[in-house]
């Protein structure tokens, strides 16, 4: 009887662990850490403030927004490398693994050109939000800083930007936006037309007049000759700047990668 009765507890108790086990297996877990400086661009204090703010931005629309430093492609694709490490760091929200992953790679040895980015956007909800446009719009305020190897305000710049288009896809803020500027400019054109009509009432002794003579002196003026010369032109061309930097996407394994020098 006790063999029994300890058979069947033992039984219990690892029907229940393989049920702990499959639930935990079917939970997502927390994302991994959304910053990784490999090549130390940053300051202890500027690790914290970024690692703070990526974090928040994760948890406020459940799309990791990830930053990755290293020291070198190895000879690698920048895109190649960008893929393989989104996968290695685990980065992603959710069963679609929704994100945006900056990577940078510095090699000094190699010198102007060893200095590549990437940018890795994964999961319907990271790809909606950010189209060819859009992280052409991102870089425009990303690369002048690193560029300058102003890397932390470069990074800061990619988070907030990346953030504005993630929130925009998930609670339509651009749309909103455009809405209240509407509405504003309306409010605003209204009181400008009550106010030059109270402005305009007030102007009772003025009357419309077709012509000047009223305001001329007879005899004061007297044109015999008129004519019109044409005296000079100036003209001022200014030469379009040229962008030095290189840039190109590719879609692959759920996601899209671009790639860039900068």
């Amino acid at each position: 009887m006790k063999k029994r009765i300890f058979c069947f507890v033992l039984c219990l108790i690892t029907v229940c662990s393989l049920l702990c086990i499959a639930v935990s297996a079917t939970i997502p877990g927390e994302p991994a850490e959304s910053l990784k400086d490999g090549a130390n661009l940053l300051s202890d204090s500027e690790k914290a403030k970024l690692s703070s703010k990526l974090k928040d931005y994760t948890e406020m629309h459940d799309v990791q927004i990830a930053i990755v430093t290293i020291d070198g492609l190895d000879g690698e694709d920048a895109k190649d490398v960008a893929d393989a490490l989104y996968d290695k760091y685990s980065f992603g929200v959710g069963e679609e693994r929704n994100g945006v992953m900056l990577l940078i790679s510095v090699d000094e040895e190699l010198g102007e050109d060893g200095r590549d980015y990437a940018v890795r956007i994964y999961g319907d909800t990271a790809l909606d939000a950010i189209g060819d446009s859009e992280y052409e719009s991102i870089m425009d305020e990303v690369l002048p800083s690193l560029r300058s190897d102003n890397f932390y305000t470069a990074f800061v710049a990619f988070a907030d930007e990346c953030e504005y288009y993630i929130n925009g896809e998930i609670n339509g803020f651009p749309f909103d936006y455009g809405k209240k500027l509407i509405i504003s400019l309306i409010i605003g054109l209204v009181v400008a037309l009550i106010a030059t009509s109270v402005m305009k009432g007030k102007l009772k002794s003025v009357r419309f007049q077709s012509a000047a003579s009223n305001y001329v002196k007879d005899g004061s003026m007297n044109v015999t000759v008129s004519r019109d010369f044409f005296l000079y032109r100036n003209i001022t061309r200014t030469a379009k700047p040229k962008d030095n930097s290189s840039s190109s996407g590719r879609s692959s394994g759920g996601g899209r990668t671009y790639s860039g020098k900068f």
